[in-house]
């Protein structure tokens, strides 16, 4: 069971009109090294961002805004940075239109893992993209979205801590706090609690599936982001971005 007063203060950016805006800071390496605070932050929706957390996220430095639900998302509910002239706004399209159909009848943390899986496969293109707008030259501090700050948000984070050398059981661990702060989605009545809902809507387990297939199929994240394409520079400028 979680206890969210336990977690470092500088985890969770409490903004109004989001749920879901982590740091990827603090978190430690396998080489002994920690994560940067205030380099990469992880979020849901930004449509309904009040005016003073967009003002609070500027004012961290903030110099990059990648969007990554699908267009029909952005047209319906385009995020308050679209257009920003204070930071660079880009959108890729992580997943399509079309969803992903996990490959056979599964259900809870082995049907996360096994679409998160089919993601890392079928949307290679993407991946790079991401990877590559994020490693740009002067691209970080750096904030990634998608509607909830779970799933595409959750991998995008995976593939990012991966590379920096944090370990698989910890690069899980952050992703299974999503549920916690969504627990807010909860319809009224709903009788789960939120380590219940955390367990249902983040499990560790479709995490620890996702990095498992990239260690078995690829040899590691690294191997893979090379795979698709993604420069020796480039991944060193990310873990530049990430580490001290």
């Amino acid at each position: 069971m979680h206890d969210l007063t336990a977690l470092d203060p500088r985890r969770h950016l409490a903004l109004e009109g989001t749920m879901n805006v982590r740091d990827l800071g603090g978190y430690p390496t396998a080489d002994g090294r920690t994560t940067r605070w205030r380099r990469f932050l992880r979020a849901d929706k930004l449509h309904i961002l009040a005016e003073p957390a967009r003002e609070e996220l500027v004012g961290l430095g903030l110099r990059t805004v990648l969007d990554l639900r699908r267009g029909s998302d952005l047209a319906e509910n385009p995020s308050v940075f679209a257009g920003s002239e204070e930071v660079a706004y880009h959108h890729v399209d992580f997943i399509g239109e079309e969803p992903v159909e996990a490959s056979r009848p599964l259900e809870g943390a082995e049907w996360f893992g096994d679409i998160y899986c089919q993601w890392l496969d079928e949307r290679r293109g993407q991946v790079l993209d991401i990877l590559r707008t994020l490693a740009a030259p002067g691209a970080v501090p750096a904030l990634f979205n998608c509607a909830g700050g779970k799933d595409r948000t959750g991998v995008t984070a995976a593939l990012l801590l991966g590379l920096a050398g944090v370990p698989d059981e910890v690069i899980a661990e952050d992703y299974s706090l999503s549920g916690l702060f969504l627990v807010h989605r909860l319809e009224e009545g709903d009788p789960r609690t939120a380590e219940e809902y955390q367990q249902d809507a983040s499990p560790r387990r479709g995490m620890e599936i996702a990095l498992d297939h990239l260690n078995n199929r690829y040899g590691g994240i690294e191997p893979y982001v090379l795979s698709i394409g993604l420069t020796a520079e480039e991944v060193a400028r990310l873990r530049a971005g990430l580490l001290d």
